[in-house]
């Protein structure tokens, strides 16, 4: 047995990857070394894939210039087994985070030698555990909470390295390989791994590990971005346009979520966080309560037009004041106003609602002048509100656009989509639903029940006898589920319209006809194609999945599209009527 050094890790601010299939709400505790981090030679891999063995461990040291340690948290499957270099200091020393820097630090750089070796050592230390990289085989022993507010968290744990050699004992393709090849040359060295007195140290008990559903690991990594992003940025605060539909609610929840984590870690004693606060709100004594820092850091603003109803207020009013936060309730339309008044002033013309008998053309107009000005006041409250209020500071103005409508565009240009940052900008609405779901569980909040019954809706057009009467899925032509079924095959299984209608057919085929699935398809990559140029304009947002529409960030495939889609429609359109020819001889052969 071998008590394991104090290994110092670096805890992540927010995952890099949210709702996959492998878990990293906690990260396998990784101690120096562990990142493979400098490439060896292809004659030197093979070498050791054949033989089972590495180089001796005064061979090379794992670190190379600049580069840090990866996220083990990153990788699929069970937890990454930890590795730790060889170079280790006498027994029960702690090893420390290695400086990531040439030649900084404990640990040699690329232009310092390695620790000369010593006298020979116990047979414990030798073979399978002397080597480059120290392989620890198994259940995890030791996480961490790669979801933290705090920067570092160090961790111990006791592991028994027969364990690590019955383990390996038990591949026979290794064995058979290693036994045919000539063995390495061992190298002698000054220090053990255990001792005999080690039989009586207690091991450490295998960890659970922790798997996130969506919901959860929204409320955590988004919400620890979001304060990250908020400390370093040396605002005070956020300011977030409440809608009342399942965005902005969904956001508010998430700096709710936020601020619950804070007042947590600052009472477990966590001093950075403590400190944070402070500089934030810029009191030098004081100590955040729970709801009371929501109220301190986030501003939330409803924008009524003449188009939004009593019920949409009502259920903004009183999520605000379950969350805490500090809300301010105002009246667009007398800008609204003055900008179409402009218009007609200069151009002598004055557009009008489609239900007052105007084009579609001016029908989109204005909708759209109302959800600009939304912006633009949101900024104008973002930077003057704590002014008036005679607080110092600015607010950051949090955007609350998902990822479905990015992609296919139901979005204004510089509307209330274009903020600072945009926490759910990479999340399906389906996983918004499941998050906010959630949120009415976890925290409490009964204004959510409401928002999550209410219709998805923009609420830019005249009421029809006080009720809602436009949707965001009528304007869409599709629903929020099937935008999210098309963004994961567009993105995720990288289809284009003709193999994503092959799919469709298999995974839709209790409920549309293949003509059906046809039109959907191509409706899809219609708006998804014509929509492209509103991607310029996408907010700064927290990558949470791969099904992310940001193309131009993470692959390689053209910005803008033939919108007609010509080859491959008409690959769809016949593989319908071979389909519809099939199905029609088959009747023909039952009669």
């Amino acid at each position: 047995m071998v008590p394991a050094g104090t290994f110092l890790g670096k805890s992540q601010p927010s995952p890099l990857r949210l709702m996959s299939r492998y878990p990293h709400g906690a990260s396998a505790a990784t101690p120096p070394g562990s990142g493979k981090l400098r490439r060896r030679s292809p004659r030197v891999r093979n070498r050791e894939r054949k033989s089972g063995e590495t180089a001796a461990a005064t061979a090379s040291f794992p670190f190379r210039g600049p580069a840090a340690p990866r996220d083990h948290s990153r990788r699929p499957g069970p937890p990454c087994p930890a590795e730790a270099p060889a170079h280790l200091p006498p027994l029960g020393a702690p090893v420390p985070l290695p400086v990531p820097r040439a030649g900084a630090g404990p640990h040699p750089g690329p232009s310092e030698a390695p620790p000369p070796p010593g006298p020979g050592t116990p047979h414990s230390a030798r073979g399978p555990q002397l080597r480059e990289r120290w392989r620890l085989r198994g259940p995890a022993c030791w996480l961490w909470d790669s979801l933290r507010r705090s920067q570092q968290e160090v961790l111990t744990a006791t592991l028994d390295l027969e364990d690590v050699r019955s383990y390996r004992a038990e591949i026979s393709s290794r064995n058979l390989e290693a036994s045919r090849v000539s063995p390495y040359p061992r190298v002698k060295v000054d220090f053990a791994l255990s001792c005999h007195e080690d039989v009586l140290e207690t091991l450490s008990e295998p960890v659970a590990w922790k798997y996130h559903s969506a919901g959860e690991e929204i409320s955590l990594g988004p919400a620890c971005w979001l304060w990250d992003f908020l400390r370093r940025s040396q605002q005070v605060g956020f300011s977030l346009p409440l809608s009342g539909g399942v965005n902005s609610a969904a956001t508010a929840c998430l700096v709710y979520s936020m601020c619950r984590q804070v007042c947590k870690a600052v009472k477990n004693g966590n001093p950075e966080v403590l400190a944070d606060v402070r500089t934030i709100v810029k009191e030098t004594s004081y100590t955040p309560q729970d709801p009371e820092l929501c109220g301190r850091v986030l501003t939330t603003c409803y924008m009524a037009s003449e188009n939004s109803s009593q019920e949409t207020s009502d259920r903004v009013r009183e999520l605000a004041r379950q969350i805490g936060s500090h809300h301010i309730s105002l009246g667009i339309d007398p800008a609204v106003r003055a900008v179409v008044g402009i218009f007609s002033l200069v151009m002598g013309k004055s557009p009008l609602l489609a239900v007052h008998g105007g084009s579609s053309r001016e029908n989109l107009a204005l909708q759209n002048v109302q959800a600009r000005l939304r912006m633009v006041i949101s900024y104008l409250f973002a930077q003057l509100s704590l002014w008036s209020r005679g607080a110092r500071g600015g607010l950051l103005v949090l955007g609350s656009a998902n990822a479905d409508e990015s992609l296919f565009g139901y979005l204004t240009k510089y509307d209330c989509s274009s903020a600072d940052i945009n926490p759910i900008g990479r999340i399906s609405k389906t996983d918004l639903w499941a998050f906010v779901q959630l949120c009415l569980e976890l925290f409490q909040l009964p204004a959510l029940q409401r928002i999550l019954a209410a219709p998805a809706t923009a609420e830019l057009e005249p009421l029809a006898d006080r009720q809602v009467s436009q949707t965001d899925e009528e304007d869409m032509g599709m629903t929020y589920a099937e935008l999210s079924v098309y963004g994961r095959l567009r993105k995720v299984a990288k289809t284009g319209p003709y193999r994503m209608f092959c799919k469709l057919l298999h995974m839709w085929k209790d409920i549309c006809t293949p003509q059906q699935v046809a039109d959907k398809v191509k409706q899809c990559f219609s708006k998804y194609s014509t929509s492209r140029h509103k991607m310029t304009t996408l907010t700064r947002v927290y990558h949470a999945e791969n099904y992310s529409p940001d193309d131009n960030r993470f692959d390689l495939r053209p910005f803008l599209y033939n919108a007609g889609w010509l080859w491959q429609f008409r690959c769809i359109e016949n593989q319908v009527l071979q389909l519809e020819r099939r199905e029609r001889q088959d009747l023909d052969g039952v009669d």
